[in-house]
């Protein structure tokens, strides 16, 4: 708070400030166009100052009721992407574009006109044209003369009113391909004076005398002609592709194995894949919408240098077969030949030589320990699909982990001048002990193996069920079975669901071994491994005739060949009502019979969902969605799952009510 005369003035995050002229009573809002989070306030000579992180100090103007900047000799500390062409290395920064002189080691403001936006990308085509895009808006700003001028462009089509509320933007050759957070784009070859709309790839990556990109789907895409046209290529086997890195010699893929893992590969022809995941921990590498950050990889003599902002910066000495880690940094990178540059959310940007000093990596396996003696024997089984995490001493969380293979092999890396902990987590309520329960790490090492022991011949396998979508009559919907082994031991078994009668099946992958009548269908398995996972999809369609509001039910089976030693986790009933034309704002739980007695005692919880869509004729900027809670609830159990957007409060208010606001948010109108 800060108090100038009689009235009260107050930070308020995200939305600005806001001032009461009555001690609180009523309060008023002083926006603050395109900056994201005030700090603090003061007054000084009787004027309020107002400090920003991407748009430095501002000053009160009470005569004209705004706040301007007040900023001089100050620059912004955000530095959300890095570009190194024209001999320059380029920043988008929170308040403009920056180039530094690579010779001169001096920055330069490159922006003399207000581009007032928070900048979040920039581009360097290979004749030197530089191009930035705000954070959220349709346009982007192009500069042909090194940032002495700028133009603005849009991505439209002022007869269909088509436009591309930009997220990404590529330069490939001197055509300009922009890519929106829902997958559209839009493509030109005159530097945006014409456009040419369509679902473009993403993920844009020049190497070996083509560019590729990733589709929509995963897949991996070449051009040979700049972007006009598109060819599907050969890509890692089972690999959801997510992120594209491309160094001189070799180009990368990042993306989700089958089940859900993070993997990378490599290829030095195009076409023929290598494992180059080894050391690296778990990423979270879905292609950012909202997080500028991106990540790169580097050629630098007989050394790779990898960074993915999820994980931090590593270094292979083995022709990228192993990574070692240099630091857990996140932000962006770029490099010239002998220097690496450094941006992020704050601090500016940090330099530093080819880095030469780099952690170690540890490697061994689990394995199953029968006889609990702490030693593989021959005849016990490795142990696959474990995680094995990695501890920092600064760390409150072991964060970085990876997963055993197949042969129960694991490896690691671990930061330079630390001792970190290791341990592997078994996710089994019949596991007894460990051996060793840890290990001390501060250097490279092998053998250093896991022995689980557990309560011998447990079978216990659970399944459980889901519609993807809501079931509206004559539309598809997908079901998706999951399936684990719970228990110590191979299972083998069968699966059965029944249907609910108005769905009317397709096909199932994988096939289902019978059918029974038109809606029970039956599935064997047969030795899963422990802690598998294992996934069913059903293909279908729900009845034309189906009536609305009408019950639409399906239940689930599985039992294993020999007794199951906890049969409670063997079935399930997943229930949804039919819904016609769809309520885009509505509000629904799941269980939506509620819970009995024994499930709430069990701590299961209630998953509501909260839909809402923008019915007007403009875009909404800010949302702000209000709930009051039963008071049946357990308000300290309350936590956020998942949200489509990036929420920036989400807290419950006195009475029980949750308050949930997106700013800003951006949403597009429903007939856009």
């Amino acid at each position: 708070f800060c108090k100038i005369g009689d009235r009260v003035y107050k930070g308020v995050g995200s939305v600005g400030v806001m001032y009461t002229d009555d001690f609180g009573h009523i309060w008023h809002e002083l926006p603050i166009s395109n900056a994201f989070f005030t700090f603090d306030l003061a007054s000084a000579g009787g004027q309020l100052l107002c400090g920003t992180y991407n748009k430095g100090v501002l000053r009160y103007d009470a005569p004209n009721q705004r706040l301007i900047a007040f900023n001089e000799g100050l620059n912004s500390a955000v530095v959300t992407n890095l570009r190194v062409g024209s001999d320059l290395l380029w920043a988008a920064c929170g308040n403009g574009v920056f180039a530094y002189d690579l010779d001169q080691e001096t920055w330069v403001d490159k922006a003399p006109l207000p581009l007032s936006d928070y900048l979040q990308n920039i581009a360097v085509s290979p004749a030197g044209k530089i191009m930035a895009s705000p954070k959220y808006g349709d346009r982007i700003y192009l500069s042909i003369n090194d940032g002495t001028s700028w133009d603005t462009l849009v991505a439209a089509n002022q007869q269909s009113w088509q436009f591309i509320h930009i997220n990404k933007i590529y330069w490939l050759g001197e055509n300009i391909l922009v890519k929106s957070e829902w997958g559209d784009g839009a493509w030109s070859s005159d530097l945006g004076q014409t456009w040419e709309f369509g679902d473009f790839p993403s993920q844009i990556v020049f190497f070996a005398g083509r560019y590729f990109g990733r589709t929509g789907a995963g897949e991996l895409v070449s051009s040979v002609d700049f972007g006009q046209s598109w060819q599907q290529e050969n890509s890692p086997n089972g690999l959801s592709i997510r992120i594209l890195l491309a160094s001189d010699d070799k180009l990368f893929t990042l993306g989700y194995d089958p089940s859900f893992r993070t993997r990378i590969y490599s290829t030095s022809d195009g076409s023929t894949w290598t494992y180059s995941s080894d050391g690296l921990p778990q990423m979270d590498i879905f292609e950012p919408t909202y997080n500028p950050y991106e990540g790169g990889v580097w050629h630098k003599g007989d050394r790779y240098y990898l960074h993915e902002p999820s994980i931090g910066f590593f270094t292979s000495l083995d022709t990228c077969k192993t990574w070692l880690p240099i630091d857990r940094s996140g932000g962006v990178l770029a490099a010239t030949d002998t220097t690496f540059f450094k941006g992020g959310f704050g601090g500016g940007v940090f330099k530093t030589g080819v880095p030469q000093n780099y952690g170690a990596n540890s490697t061994g396996h689990v394995f199953r320990d029968d006889n609990n003696n702490s030693i593989w024997d021959p005849n016990e089984a490795a142990l696959p699909n474990l995680a094995v995490s990695i501890q920092e001493p600064s760390a409150w969380y072991p964060f970085w982990f990876v997963y055993t293979k197949s042969d129960g092999q694991y490896s690691i890396g671990s930061l330079p001048g630390s001792i970190d902990t290791l341990r592997v987590k078994v996710p089994s309520d019949y596991l007894e002990n460990i051996n060793p329960p840890y290990h001390l790490v501060s250097n490279t090492g092998s053998a250093r193996n896991f022995g689980v022991h557990f309560n011998a011949d447990i079978t216990d396998v659970s399944i459980t069920g889901h519609y993807a979508g809501r079931p509206r009559p004559g539309f598809p919907l997908g079901v998706y079975l999951v399936y684990r082994n719970e228990g110590t031991m191979p299972a083998s078994g069968a699966i059965s669901v029944k249907l609910d009668p108005k769905y009317q099946f397709i096909s199932a992958d994988p096939p289902p071994t019978a059918i029974i009548g038109s809606d029970s269908l039956i599935w064997d398995f047969n030795a899963i491994p422990l802690f598998s996972q294992q996934w069913i999809k059903i293909t279908g369609k729900v009845d034309s005739t189906a009536i609305l509001g009408s019950l639409f039910k399906m239940s689930g089976h599985i039992e294993p060949s020999v007794t199951d030693f906890n049969p409670l986790n063997n079935h399930f009933t997943r229930c949804d009502s039919v819904v016609g034309s769809y309520d885009p704002n509505e509000k629904r739980v799941e269980p939506a019979r509620g819970l009995t007695k024994s499930e709430i005692a069990a701590g299961k919880e209630l998953l509501y969902t909260v839909q809402f869509q923008n019915t007007g004729n403009f875009q909404a900027n800010r949302v702000r969605i209000t709930d009051m809670l039963d008071t049946a609830l357990n308000i300290n159990t309350l936590r956020l799952v998942a949200s489509s957007h990036e929420i920036s409060t989400f807290r419950l208010l006195p009475g029980n009510l949750l308050e949930v606001i997106f700013d800003p948010i951006i949403l597009p109108d429903s007939s856009s």
